[in-house]
């Protein structure tokens, strides 16, 4: 137990008579949530089972493959161990310690909690973040097993540093996204007498948007593409038409879900305010941008970006936000149609887009954003 000093009110834990220690294995994955500040809940993502393939259960990067029942089964299986933590005082200090050693770590681990008892396995939606197994208020967190540290991201985490400038130069070290959230989340990026814990959602949007901004920047000194490319894939049945054409570096993201009472589009449209007002809406809008822009900085080209996500089975829901950013990073990893002009891009969306091309005329700023007028495409 901790005594080094009184816990704040806020975060004063009652004592249970039938606390255990309890040994769970962490991918190693963290997350941070909002509570009443500034109490706030930081924790690890553990699972009560040992496995061979516990290191992918918070990697979203090695799902390529895998079923969309198997990626939920993963989730489902990862208990959120969460500690009160007084984000103002940022305390107790020694738990912040274990998590960010946790974080750092390239291999999963063995941790001791102490809990007073675990709830049912069920999965459990997050807003901004993939779904995850039910939450247990732990009293304790230790580390059972030798972490073996990731040195280039605990150097530029020591580094005095706006939080931007870190982030960017994981992900240019290839540090997913999801793993520098984790350090943007507990307070281990930006400059050293300003970092704080951030939710785990808000730290994916503060990553994103300091990404794109950055990419943004550089691509005022890249040429644009010359030619019109349409990129398609499609994944655990959703849809991806992933539009380029010559132009300043910009992404649009449009989106049909199919549900109960008929089609719903919705638009994210850069430099506009979103025609939607759903707070979901804006993640999944978010990771696309992501997606796109890592792709464009990675070509090295700037270039109109258009994003048509058509989501038909409501099930997918489960896996969102990373099934957007999943399907756009995909989509730009295939070969795209590489086509001479607007006219016969159009041509091709006509024959090739679900659903089809008239609905999203109908319900959508797509053409506007193609700089065609409406009444030009009856002729086609």
């Amino acid at each position: 137990m901790l005594t080094s000093r009184p816990a704040p009110v806020q975060v004063q834990l009652e004592t249970a008579s039938n606390t255990r220690q309890l040994t769970v294995f962490t991918p190693p994955g963290i997350i941070v949530e909002s509570a009443k500040y500034p109490t706030m809940f930081a924790g690890v993502l553990a699972s009560t089972r040992p496995s061979e393939h516990i290191s992918i259960y918070d990697h979203p990067r090695a799902w390529k493959g895998f079923s969309r029942d198997a990626i939920t089964i993963m989730r489902e299986n990862l208990y959120r161990f969460l500690v009160p933590i007084d984000a103002r005082e940022m305390y107790p200090r020694e738990i912040l310690d274990i998590l960010r050693t946790i974080a750092l770590s390239v291999t999963p681990l063995a941790l001791g909690v102490e809990v007073n008892g675990l709830p049912p396995r069920r999965l459990k939606p997050l807003p901004g973040v993939l779904p995850l197994g039910p939450e247990v208020i732990v009293r304790n967190i230790e580390i059972l097993s030798d972490p073996e540290i990731s040195h280039v991201a605990s150097k530029i985490c020591e580094k005095d540093i706006p939080a931007s400038e870190g982030a960017w130069r994981l992900l240019d070290y290839d540090y997913s996204l999801d793993q520098v959230v984790r350090f943007m989340a507990l307070g281990m990026l930006g400059r050293i007498d300003k970092r704080r814990l951030v939710p785990t959602h808000g730290a994916y949007k503060a990553i994103i948007d300091s990404y794109v901004d950055r990419v943004i920047a550089e691509m005022m000194d890249r040429p644009t593409i010359k030619d019109y490319q349409l990129y398609m894939t499609n994944q655990y049945g959703d849809s991806f038409f992933v539009i380029t054409q010559p132009g300043e570096a910009r992404v649009d993201y449009i989106r049909a879900e199919r549900r109960p009472d008929g089609l719903q589009f919705m638009s994210s449209i850069e430099g506009q305010q979103s025609r939607s007002s759903e707070p979901r809406f804006s993640v999944l809008s978010d990771h696309a941008r992501f997606a796109a822009y890592k792709a464009m900085h990675e070509e090295g080209r700037s270039a109109h970006v258009i994003i048509l996500h058509y989501n038909a089975n409501p099930a997918n829901l489960d896996l969102e936000p990373w099934l957007t950013r999943f399907g756009v990073s995909t989509a730009f990893q295939g070969h795209p149609a590489v086509l001479d002009s607007m006219s016969n891009l159009i041509a091709l969306l006509q024959t090739v887009a679900i659903p089809d091309l008239s609905k999203w005329s109908e319900n959508s700023p797509l053409f506007d954003r193609l700089g065609v007028a409406k009444p030009a495409l009856k002729i086609l």
